[in-house]
């Protein structure tokens, strides 16, 4: 994330990523290419948006399988007339807020086992970061999707009740 880390700290981030080539959970030449923000951060401070006291460098949020849907889609992502492949990440979650910092785009993560372990996340959610400089914008793209998936909704369940 890009924090200034006391040595013991960054000794034992060390040995969780040697732990994690190891066994295989990831490549040797895989760790250089996780992303960092590019700013020296101080600290995080987490809270509900709404009552949120400062401005967002990235706002996270926790989704079901249908809402990373919706999320997908107002990324533009659901497309089958370009070539756009999905924002979605796996291992490690948490790479997924320094990804969309520095991209300057929403993405969505599975979640990898460290974030369900140390968050108890529930299984059937996914991480999903949005940036605090598209914020707005995306919101709005949210909202639309929503009510068009709404409106899809209510469509398909009159099918259902049609002979």
């Amino acid at each position: 994330m890009g924090f200034e880390l006391p040595q013991p700290v960054v000794d034992e981030l060390g040995q969780l990523v040697n732990n994690m080539c190891d066994c295989g959970y990831m490549a040797s030449d895989e760790a250089a290419h996780i992303p960092t923000v590019p700013f020296r951060p101080k600290g995080t401070v987490y809270g509900p948006l709404a009552a949120f006291p400062l401005h967002a460098d990235a706002v996270v949020c926790w989704l079901s399988p249908v809402q990373a849907m919706i999320w997908n889609e107002a990324c533009g992502e659901g497309r089958w007339d370009r070539d756009v492949s999905a924002a979605v990440t796996g291992r490690p979650a948490c790479a997924a807020l320094p990804a969309g910092i520095n991209e300057n785009r929403p993405v969505l993560s599975f979640g990898c086992m460290g974030m369900r372990t140390f968050t108890e996340v529930a299984d059937d959610r996914m991480l999903a970061t949005i940036p605090g400089a598209v914020l707005a914008e995306f919101a709005s793209k949210l909202q639309a999707m929503r009510s068009t998936n709404d409106a899809m909704q209510s469509f398909y369940k009159g099918r259902l009740s049609s002979p």
